[in-house]
């Protein structure tokens, strides 16, 4: 009998919907997945105490194996009534970088027309996801440095500090460690930023069961069959954008398709001659045509699971061409 809010709007009745959000006084409720049915990833494994807590979180993974959404879950766990704030730190270059994490008073540098409050002055009592925080040149490692050690910052022409109560997530989508050791990672800024809670998400190359999930969730909610022959090659794929390209893909097929069949078409004729795994591109002025050649039938080789027999036929070669390329004759 009385007005609720769903999605910043209020209404008296609603057909609830995935990713819906209800707002009844100060109770928050999210729809997640359809009543009855399993999401197509099983729960991340973040204790409630982790989520509960003021611990820093540090989230490793390749492009599209969802970081930001998981960041995103683990504001909401954590049951903060401040904003979730998301920051791409490549975004920004040396000079910017400081006035959007820390914001700028009027007048402090060309441009700055008006006080800018800053990201982690927005995430107040909320979440701040530092996004490609591998991203970050070292002396921008400096900066954030003093930060998480002490809480304070000083926004960029001001002559007072700051505190905030954030919770900080970090991202990042290659190995810190190897940063680290390349010395493009300053010692104690690693140390600093996986100190407190560590997770690496999956690639979909390493649990094709994710890959079958992900599939079937899509096709049930589209009401789509797949042809078993396509099925098998979305498998046996390595999908290097992971979720997101995964997902990509899918939609184009649906928008496309004929009769709710997915079957193999000029889509996944694109997808195999764009694989991120043959060669890459700036590679291809330094290696001879011999190289190139042997370097291309080696990832289909692999692609196949060293069925040469396959391999040759997707090259349209025989098999004995196969066998001298990769022998380098």
């Amino acid at each position: 009998s009385s007005y609720f809010e769903l999605n910043s709007s209020y209404v008296r009745d609603a057909l609830i919907s995935v990713g819906d959000e209800i707002r009844v006084g100060y109770n928050r409720i999210f729809f997640y997945t359809r009543a009855g049915e399993k999401d197509y990833r099983e729960p991340h494994l973040i204790p409630e105490k982790v989520a509960h807590s003021e611990l820093n979180i540090f989230i490793e993974g390749e492009t599209g194996t969802g970081k930001t959404k998981l960041a995103k879950e683990i504001h909401q766990a954590s049951n903060k009534c401040g904003r979730f704030v998301h920051l791409n730190l490549s975004s920004f270059s040396n000079n910017l970088f400081e006035s959007e994490l820390f914001g700028h008073k009027k007048g402090a540098f060309t441009g700055a027309i008006t006080d800018h409050l800053g990201a982690i002055f927005e995430a107040r009592e909320g979440t701040l996801f530092l996004d490609e925080i591998d991203s970050l040149e070292k002396d921008q490692q400096k900066k954030l440095l003093l930060f998480l050690d002490s809480k304070k910052y000083r926004p960029v022409g001001s002559s007072g500090d700051k505190k905030s109560n954030c919770r900080l997530i970090f991202s990042s989508g290659r190995e810190m460690s190897s940063l680290m050791t390349s010395r493009l990672l300053r010692e104690d800024f690693y140390y600093r930023i996986t100190s407190d809670y560590c997770l690496r998400l999956p690639t979909l190359r390493e649990n094709k069961d994710e890959i079958f999930k992900f599939i079937d969730s899509f096709l049930k909610e589209k009401f789509m069959t797949i042809k078993s022959n396509l099925l098998s090659y979305y498998l046996n794929y390595s999908w290097p954008g992971n979720y997101r390209q995964l997902k990509g893909h899918l939609n184009k097929k649906w928008v496309l398709s004929k009769n709710n069949i997915m079957e193999f078409d000029i889509f996944d004729e694109s997808l195999e001659r764009g694989r991120g795994d043959l060669i890459g591109l700036k590679e291809i002025n330094q290696k001879t045509y011999k190289e190139i050649k042997k370097e291309i039938f080696h990832a289909r080789l692999n692609f196949f699971e060293g069925r040469s027999d396959i391999t040759s036929k997707s090259l349209g070669v025989s098999k004995s061409t196969v066998e001298r390329v990769l022998n380098g004759i």
